[in-house]
């Protein structure tokens, strides 16, 4: 279940100007809904497609290009498996580089 309603989505412009604005949206999204918790609560690709409008291929490269970047950890849990994403302090210490270089 998501935590927040999506109406409206801000967005950092480092960001955008680093990652692309469908990258940068899908990780907002992900800190958002991580609320300063360890692991977020299991965000569907059907919700990433109802919020953000984007497949799940493109998806799926966003997720590893962040993970790729540092900026998100991932865990598969439980049977069957499903995602579930972290922004620790590594992954936040590397999104502020992005953002105040």
């Amino acid at each position: 279940m998501l935590h927040h309603e999506w109406d409206l989505l801000s967005i950092n412009t480092p960001l955008i100007k680093k990652l692309g604005l469908s990258c940068a949206a899908y990780l907002t999204v992900i800190i958002y809904e991580s609320d300063d918790q360890e692991i977020s609560p299991r965000i569907t690709m059907n919700d990433f497609s109802k919020i953000l409008g984007i497949s799940k291929s493109m998806q799926t490269k966003h997720r590893k290009k962040l993970e790729e970047l540092g900026l998100i950890k991932v865990k598969r849990m439980g049977l069957p498996a499903t995602l579930h994403f972290s922004v620790d302090r590594e992954c936040a210490s590397n999104i502020s580089e992005i953002i105040e270089p």
